[in-house]
């Protein structure tokens, strides 16, 4: 009697280490599944990620000082030397003045630590353009004029429109040689833009693309004259229906003769449009859109 219940009590003490063996392998063959690369290579990211953010904010083991306008940042050669051709030969002193807007340069400085800019959502009563004068006309003359460029108002750098902002990284970054901050303004201009194209905003837009991109620079010109395509008859209709030649609207003909780099760019595009619908189609399709 004895010996059964021995018997027992070790047959029992060997099912519960098997038991026990078994959960742990389950529990292993799971950690396996979550260490996986992909899942590596985001927790790697996340710490690099982190650990940016302290550098950024820790004066201390700065080697390089950007100034802007009485503003001085502090940044780190190894970072921000790789990504800018202009930055890595002004880094010979250990400063490095820039003569632009404030409010750039501290987006600039977030790309290179972060590879990423923020901006402050659309306000439509305060937005500005940078080096765009934005009066709302009082009369209908004066709707159809495009502002010159005048210089930036550093009172109202807080308010200054989403669309603007992009447009001005995107020169910087093509000033800077920094091709990685170009492709990631340009793509927030494209959001930007197709939420907001049949608005006011849109003149505005296209001279500040003209007058701060070179001839050969495609990148925004492009997308301006493919969204004024794509968009013709709601830029060029005015309220109740009447053409826009004379009347307040989004496209008036004053912009044209004032940036005459955009009507030829936009006449040729028209042009190589109607054509190659002729070619297929026997006809031209409204607005030129692109199916």
């Amino acid at each position: 009697m004895k010996k059964k219940k021995v018997s027992a009590r070790i047959t029992k003490q060997l099912e519960q280490a098997a038991k026990k063996e078994e959960e742990e392998e389950e529990e292993e063959e799971e950690v396996v599944e979550d260490i996986n690369p992909a899942n590596e290579l985001l927790h790697a990211l996340a710490i690099y990620q982190m650990l940016l953010q302290r550098v950024r904010l820790d004066p201390r083991y700065s080697d390089l000082t950007i100034e802007c306008r009485g503003d001085e940042h502090a940044v780190h050669k190894c970072i921000v030397c790789p990504r800018s051709a202009f930055l890595a030969k002004e880094s010979s002193t250990n400063r490095a003045t820039l003569q632009e807007e404030p409010r750039l340069v501290k987006g600039l400085i977030e790309y290179f630590y972060y590879l990423d800019y923020e901006v402050q959502p659309h306000c439509p009563d305060t937005d500005v353009f940078i080096g765009l004068d934005k009066p709302t006309p009082d009369t209908e003359t004066d709707a159809d004029v495009v502002r010159a460029p005048s210089e930036p108002k550093e009172d109202l750098v807080a308010t200054f429109d989403p669309l603007s902002i992009h447009i001005s990284m995107y020169s910087l970054a093509d000033r800077m040689f920094i091709e990685g901050l170009k492709v990631l303004s340009k793509k927030k201009f494209i959001q930007e833009l197709d939420q907001r194209v049949n608005t006011e905003i849109f003149p505005y837009a296209i001279t500040q693309i003209y007058n701060s991109t070179h001839a050969s620079d495609r990148g925004l010109r492009d997308i301006a004259v493919k969204a004024t395509m794509d968009n013709l008859q709601q830029l060029r209709t005015a309220p109740y229906g009447h053409v826009a030649s004379t009347a307040t609207s989004v496209f008036t003909d004053s912009l044209l003769k004032e940036i005459p780099q955009f009507c030829y760019d936009l006449a040729v595009a028209m042009m190589e449009k109607t054509v190659s619908d002729w070619r297929c189609y026997g006809y031209s399709r409204k607005n030129w859109i692109s199916q």
